[in-house]
């Protein structure tokens, strides 16, 4: 049996695929590590996997499959002790590997590390970061947690086992940690897990993933009275506001250096929370009764 299964999400460019892989093969050094694709691609697409990354396995998806579903497809194929979840948008960096291994030897559910920053790319790119990922910029804390990037973080197979319910629709991530917690599970942040932005879809694509996070998001908040879920539908005309704020004070206060990019990115980040705000104000029309957490 694999040590760490590492799977990825690709439903992107095939440039950074091959660099993600590039660099999780480079840490595994041989060792038992199993690496999973799990692609909503056509199979001819990645033709090249077959003969370039011929230890990889493929494994295929319906072709609207989002990254939650594809994260899902990836983990029952599994074999590892411990499954290690990332995208083909993201390169883990030098140490990754290494840093997973040596969080499990502690008697912890999960470990995530921070997102870094795109090296190249314009105001799409930097949206795309700072709409996703500025909860997780780096270096960030170290120690317990109650969030994780889920594009970069590490799980016990066993615990995740008893996440089915939460995991019914794919590996949704703030369901899972909400079970793990509630279930008195330790998650935990490594600086040293980290991994970079490469690339990012179109605009109109990105809107339309973060619309359908979003959505599910709210459909999977609890309820609770009848009240609340009024106050909260009343409420979501304010949710872009609120999350854009959130987002400048994160990097204000963080990464100050920052604030060009922030500034720059602006036009289309707005776009992006708009896009998830709306997502969000869908799903409190249309609850599911999933599990009793709320986190963002």
């Amino acid at each position: 049996m694999a040590a760490i299964s590492v799977v990825i999400a690709a439903r992107d460019p095939q440039v950074s695929l091959r660099a993600c892989l590039e660099a999780v093969l480079e840490q595994s050094g041989g060792g038992e590590v199993e690496i999973l694709v799990a692609t909503n691609l056509p199979p001819g697409d990645l033709g090249w996997l077959g003969t370039q990354f011929a230890q990889v396995k493929v494994i295929h998806a319906a072709p609207h499959a989002l990254t939650p579903e594809l994260w899902k497809a990836g983990y029952l194929s599994a074999k590892g002790e411990t499954i290690a979840f990332t995208n083909a948008i993201l390169v883990p960096l030098e140490g990754w590997l290494a840093s997973i291994e040596a969080a499990f030897r502690k008697p912890i559910a999960a470990v995530g590390g921070p997102i870094l920053e795109p090296a190249n790319g314009g105001s799409l790119i930097w949206a795309l970061y700072l709409a996703r990922y500025s909860a997780y910029l780096p270096p960030g804390p170290s120690g317990p947690t109650r969030d994780l990037a889920g594009d970069n973080a590490a799980y016990r197979k066993s615990v995740l086992v008893q996440c089915q319910a939460e995991m019914r629709d794919g590996f949704w991530e703030t369901l899972v940690h909400t079970r793990l917690l509630a279930d008195g599970n330790t998650l935990i942040r490594e600086p040293k897990m980290q991994a970079r932005l490469l690339s990012v879809e179109s605009l109109q694509e990105t809107a339309r993933q973060r619309f359908v996070h979003g959505r599910y998001y709210g459909s999977t908040r609890p309820a609770g009275s009848l009240g609340r879920r009024i106050l909260r539908l009343v409420s979501s005309p304010l949710i872009p506001a609120v999350l854009f704020v959130r987002i400048a004070r994160r990097v204000l206060s963080q990464r100050p250096e920052w604030f060009s990019r922030w500034l720059g990115a602006a036009p289309a980040l707005l776009f992006l929370v708009s896009a998830w705000s709306l997502g969000e104000m869908f799903g409190y029309l249309n609850p599911r009764h999933v599990t009793t957490g709320d986190v963002r």
